[in-house]
């Protein structure tokens, strides 16, 4: 067991970026999370953690882009691990996306698409002149069902309603993927789509849910291919990059609802940002935490309801994730 976590933690360094954070006052949320979160702020001069509110000090963070996960809170004090304790001017709490994805109901007419850029505004008509002018506003994250593609000069719209357009620039659609070749007919799987940045869930050719993603930016590109989750950890820490480069390095606690699927390549929940829909992880498939526990329970292999982990067997098998 300690050879296999070894190599996980020198594998889980792909996953993600720095990132802009948002104070939101307390370490509780309501989203499916197994903790609150928050950044050290000062880092830059050295963070004291102590075994105790007022207690000695224990060693001091200073590295850069370092989250930690909230086990309590006493006065002035946030427990941020199992005897250490810092001073809350010390963190800013993260504000975790409230993306939520669309589940299938076998009903839909057309297809469906995620805005990733709002308010848009909604016409009558394709085009954008006086003449037409914006009859409603959809909001970012809003799912909207696309009816029909339209091309009007250069410009493609998508009508989602009677009467209702909107710029397809600003629109993610769900382009279905035929499922690949290796993959059952009623098996579940996983398609990434790394030009619209999107997940599908499929079981056999059924689309189950859809979202949004966050995958491997430039020169951290997502590995491509068909491969099989091969261990799932409601959270794991991930860190790595260049210590003395702000930019590249980061350090998180208890990334949650983590799935590998290649190696150190993984889909998990990503709390620090909340920009999906467009590439910047060091190579893994960022979701939201809604999503990324949708997935988590969704996906194989199954965990027992006391394990914190599980590892893909011949009898309890990863689902396939096909990335491309």
């Amino acid at each position: 067991m300690r050879r296999w976590l070894a190599l996980l933690i020198v594998l889980v360094t792909l996953c993600i970026v720095p990132t802009a954070f948002a104070d939101t006052a307390s370490e509780d949320t309501t989203l499916p999370l197994p903790y609150g979160y928050a950044f050290v702020t000062n880092w830059e001069v050295g963070v004291g953690v102590y075994d105790a509110p007022g207690g000695a000090r224990v060693r001091t963070i200073t590295t850069p882009d370092t989250w930690v996960s909230i086990h309590g809170q006493q006065g002035n004090w946030v427990q941020i691990n199992k005897g250490q304790w810092v001073q809350r001017g010390d963190l800013w709490y993260a504000e975790p996306s409230y993306l939520r994805g669309y589940e299938y109901t076998g009903k839909e007419a057309g297809g469906i698409g995620f805005v990733v850029a709002g308010p848009l505004n909604v016409r009558a008509s394709p085009g954008m002149n006086a003449n037409n002018p914006p009859v409603d506003r959809i909001m970012r994250y809003d799912t909207v069902h696309i009816l029909e593609q339209v091309k009007y000069g250069n410009e493609v719209w998508y009508r989602i309603g009677d009467d209702r357009f909107v710029m397809s620039d600003f629109v993610r659609r769900i382009a279905p993927t035929k499922r690949p070749a290796g993959v059952g007919p009623g098996e579940k799987w996983l398609d990434v789509n790394l030009g619209q940045q999107t997940l599908v869930a499929y079981e056999g050719d059924q689309p189950r849910y859809a979202t949004l993603t966050a995958t491997g930016r430039e020169d951290h590109d997502t590995v491509r291919g068909l491969n099989r989750i091969w261990i799932k950890l409601l959270t794991s820490p991930m860190s790595g990059g260049n210590i003395n480069d702000p930019v590249e390095y980061y350090n998180l606690e208890d990334v949650p609802w983590t799935m590998y699927f290649y190696q150190g390549y993984g889909v998990h929940g990503a709390y620090w940002h909340d920009a999906f829909g467009a590439v910047r992880s060091h190579g893994c498939v960022n979701l939201s935490p809604i999503d990324s526990h949708w997935v988590f329970e969704w996906a194989g292999p199954n965990l027992g309801p006391t394990d914190k982990f599980v590892r893909s067997t011949a009898d309890n098998p990863g689902t396939w994730v096909y990335t491309h």
